[in-house]
C-alpha cells in the first residue's frame, strides 16, 4: 500500500527539516546586484545605477569613440550639435509592444566629458513599483543634454519611455530635445553593402567589433528581468548589463564612422553611391556630384559606376548643361536602359534627330526586360517612327512644291 508520505512527495510536498535547510542555503547563494556589477542604490534605495568610463584612447573594434570634429556629419543631417551636448540612449524593455504594459527596466546613457572620455551610466529598475523614482533619476541625468543619439529610438525607445512618464504624471524630459537616430542613417548609407543593418550586423561588418562571452542577446531581456523579479538572483542579469553597455558604446563608435562616411572617406562604390543618393535627396547637389564622381573612380566597371553616370547626367540636365548630360549618358548607355531612354528623349525632343532617337530606343529595348519599361519604349519607338516618317513626307512635299514653282 502506498504510504501517505509518498503521495505527498508525488504532489511536490517536501517533508522534514532537510529541505528547509537546503532552501536556506540556496537563498544565501543568490547574487545581489552590487555583487554582480559595480554600482549602487540611489534615490532612497529604489534605483540601482552603474557607471563605466572608457578613456579617449579606447578603440571599439577598428574605431575610436570620438573625433575632433563632426562638421561633415552635421552638414549631412542638417543638425548642429556639440559633442558634449549629446546623450546616447538605449533601453532594455519587458517586451516589443508599445502598449502601457510594456516598460523599460534598464536605460543606458552615454556621454563625453571635456577630456573626450566616454561615460556609460546604466539606470536599473529593481522593482516595477519603484518606476516613479526611476523616471525621476532619468530626468536628472538628462537635464544637461539637448540632443539624443539612439538606434531606432525615434520609433521605439523614446515613445515607450514617454508613455511611462505620462502614466506617472511626470513631465517628459524629451520634449525639447533634438534626436539623431543612427538606424535611419545606417539604412541609407549601407543599403547596398549590407542586407541587414541591425546594430549587431554593423558591429560585425563595419566596426569589426566582437562582443565578449558574457554577452546575452537582447531578445532575452524580458525573460531575464521576469526571472530576476521572481528569484532576486542578479547573476543571470550580468550579460544583460554588458549587452546594454556595449550597445551604447557601439553608438558612439558608429557616430565616428558616419562622420567619415559624410566626408566620403571610403573606397566602397556601394557606400559612395548610397551617400550620393542621400546627398541628392537632401538637396546637396555639389556634394552629390562629388560622391557620384568618386563612385565612378572607385568602381569603374561596376553597376554602381554605371548608375552614377546616369544620375550625373540627370543632374547636369536639370542644370541645363546638355553637353555634360549627353556625355554621361553615352558612357553609361552600354549597360543602362535608363541612359538610353534619356538619349532617345534628347534626340526626339531637343534636336529632332529621329534616326538617333530610334537607334537609342531600339538599343534600350535590347538591354531591358522589365515589362513596364518595354511597353513604354515600344510606345515611344512607334511615336518616333511616326514623327520621322512625317518629317520625311513633309520634306518631300516641300521639295515638290519648290520644283513646281520653277519656270
Amino acid at each position: 500500500m502506498t504510504r501517505l508520505s509518498d503521495k505527498l512527495k508525488a504532489l511536490g510536498v517536501e517533508l522534514g527539516a532537510s529541505s528547509l535547510q537546503a532552501k536556506s542555503e540556496n537563498k544565501a547563494a543568490i547574487t545581489k546586484l552590487p555583487d554582480m556589477v559595480e554600482g549602487g542604490y540611489t534615490h532612497n534605495d529604489q534605483v540601482f545605477e552603474t557607471l563605466a568610463v572608457f578613456d579617449a584612447h579606447y578603440r571599439h573594434g577598428d574605431f575610436k569613440l570620438w573625433l575632433e570634429s563632426y562638421n561633415r556629419l552635421k552638414g549631412l543631417i542638417h543638425l548642429d550639435f556639440n559633442l558634449q551636448d549629446l546623450v546616447f540612449i538605449d533601453a532594455e524593455t519587458t517586451g516589443l509592444s508599445s502598449g502601457t504594459g510594456t516598460f523599460a527596466f534598464m536605460l543606458g546613457l552615454g556621454w563625453f566629458d571635456d577630456h573626450n572620455a566616454f561615460h556609460v551610466k546604466q539606470i536599473f529598475l529593481p522593482e516595477p513599483a519603484c518606476e516613479h523614482e526611476y523616471l525621476c533619476a532619468l530626468t536628472e541625468e538628462l537635464a544637461r543634454f539637448n540632443t539624443i543619439v539612439s538606434f531606432n529610438g525615434k520609433s521605439f525607445d523614446i515613445p515607450l519611455v514617454k508613455t511611462r512618464y505620462m502614466l506617472h504624471s511626470i513631465p517628459s524630459p524629451f520634449e525639447d530635445m533634438a534626436h539623431i537616430d543612427l538606424l535611419h542613417l545606417a539604412r541609407r548609407v549601407w543599403r547596398y553593402r549590407l542586407a541587414s543593418r541591425t546594430l549587431g550586423e554593423l558591429e560585425n561588418h563595419i566596426l569589426h567589433f566582437t562582443r565578449g562571452e558574457v554577452e546575452l542577446p537582447g531578445w532575452m531581456a524580458p525573460k531575464l528581468y521576469l526571472d530576476y523579479l521572481h528569484t532576486r538572483d542578479a547573476a543571470p542579469m550580468k550579460g544583460m548589463f554588458y549587452h546594454n553597455q556595449m550597445d551604447i558604446v557601439s553608438l558612439a563608435a558608429l557616430l565616428c564612422v558616419l562622420e567619415k562616411m559624410a566626408g566620403l572617406e571610403t573606397e566602397s562604390p556601394a557606400e559612395l553611391f548610397a551617400l550620393a543618393e542621400y546627398l541628392e535627396n537632401s538637396k546637396d547637389i555639389p556634394g552629390a556630384i562629388q560622391a557620384y564622381h568618386q563612385t565612378i573612380a572607385a568602381g569603374e566597371n561596376t553597376n554602381f559606376a554605371t548608375q552614377a553616370r546616369y544620375q550625373l547626367g540627370r543632374l547636369h540636365r536639370k542644370a541645363g548643361d546638355w553637353s555634360n548630360a549627353i556625355s554621361c549618358w553615352m558612357q553609361a548607355a552600354a549597360a543602362s536602359p535608363e541612359a538610353c531612354i534619356e538619349l532617345a528623349k534628347y534626340y526626339e525632343h531637343q534636336t529632332r534627330d529621329y534616326n538617333e532617337a530610334e537607334r537609342w530606343c531600339t538599343f534600350a529595348l535590347s538591354l531591358n526586360n522589365r515589362d513596364m519599361i518595354v511597353e513604354e519604349m515600344e510606345y515611344r519607338l512607334t511615336r518616333i517612327i511616326r514623327k520621322r516618317n512625317a518629317s520625311i513626307q513633309s520634306a518631300k512635299e516641300s521639295s515638290n512644291t519648290g520644283n513646281q514653282g520653277e519656270p
